[in-house]
């Protein structure tokens, strides 16, 4: 496997793993069932459209970087872009965590 490969799946897998956390916490919420289903279905695809379009950035900065051919340099990009995606993440979980309390 190639250092972008693993990167893309990295950002993949990040990718899948905010969509669940923020559609989960927002199917949770008391005010879901005020939602009609269209209603629903719009906020789910905008939130999905927001989380590709941030997705898709990534993708566009590695591939503009140029840095495929640099592997030190590509992991150490990943590794940083690893701790601050599990950062964010993790505050992201502790934020929708407290505001279930």
């Amino acid at each position: 496997m190639t250092d972008t490969t693993f990167v893309k799946r990295l950002l993949a897998e990040q990718r899948s793993r905010t969509l669940g956390s923020i559609l989960g916490y927002v199917d949770r919420q008391p005010w879901r069932n005020k939602l009609t289903e269209p209603e629903f279905r719009l906020l789910k695809e905008k939130i999905m459209q927001l989380v590709g379009g941030y997705h898709d950035t990534c993708l566009d900065i590695l591939k503009a970087s140029g840095l495929e051919n640099d592997t030190a340099v590509l992991n150490e990009l990943a590794l940083t872009a690893m701790r601050d995606l599990n950062h964010r993440m993790a505050k992201l979980q502790r934020s929708l965590d407290a505001t279930e309390e």
